[in-house]
């Protein structure tokens, strides 16, 4: 199966099992736009080594895809917010 998303432009999006012919594939009739997280500031900038600190990541299409992962090394972060706007405590 291959899902190819458009650009940067709104599209549908072409869906395809197996060879991409004609009767084998489908498009959406919705429009979609793929978007590149961006991340424009942490704040605070350092926190102790023991962790617990409440970091806030500021940035554009934060909550871009169906599964967004925050880390701190191989530390994984929970978090909550929205598109420009994550928060989470570093264990």
């Amino acid at each position: 199966m291959d899902a190819t998303p458009p650009e940067s432009k709104p599209g549908p999006v072409q869906l395809c099992i197996g060879e991409c012919k004609p009767e084998l594939r489908t498009r959406s009739s919705q429009l979609y736009s793929f978007v590149m997280p961006s991340v424009l500031g942490l704040s605070p900038s350092r926190g102790p080594e023991s962790g617990g600190t409440k970091v806030t990541i500021m940035g554009e299409n934060l909550g871009a895809g169906s599964s967004v992962t925050v880390l701190f090394g191989n530390q994984t972060c929970e978090f909550y917010g929205s598109g420009m706007l994550l928060r989470c405590w570093a264990d």
